[in-house]
């Protein structure tokens, strides 16, 4: 769940000014950006609202809160200040270079999940 000191005091322009097909999509971009495995559970527990809320954000029938975007938004930007992915992403590739079969690399990333969420992998 993220809190109201993750929130910036102004809404997204670039998602606030576009009309609601856009918006979805421009929802869409932003959760995928920092969700490249998205599922609408996950969205759910980074925004703290139920995953049937999400599916409805998401397809566009129901508008994202502006407090929400800028939740999602501040993540987006903290992970644009990393390497998190790339890293990830080599320590994957190092250890399919060193002949580790995928189910075992994938075990270790779901216990990790597990540790980092408390909350099995989907």
């Amino acid at each position: 769940m993220l809190t109201r000191a993750h929130r910036s005091a102004k809404t997204n322009p670039r998602l606030n000014h576009l009309g609601v097909s856009h918006m979805a999509d421009a929802w869409q971009t932003l959760l995928h950006s920092v969700l490249p495995h998205l599922t609408t559970r996950r969205v759910g527990r980074l925004t703290d609202k139920s995953h049937r809320v999400v599916q409805k954000w998401y397809s566009g029938d129901m508008t994202v809160p502006p407090d929400v975007i800028d939740d999602v938004q501040h993540q987006a930007d903290l992970l644009a200040k990393t390497t998190l992915p790339a890293d990830l992403k080599a320590v994957v590739d190092k250890a399919q270079r060193a002949g580790i079969h995928p189910e075992i690399i994938g075990s270790h990333l779901a216990a990790e999940y597990l540790r980092v969420t408390g909350v099995e992998i989907e």
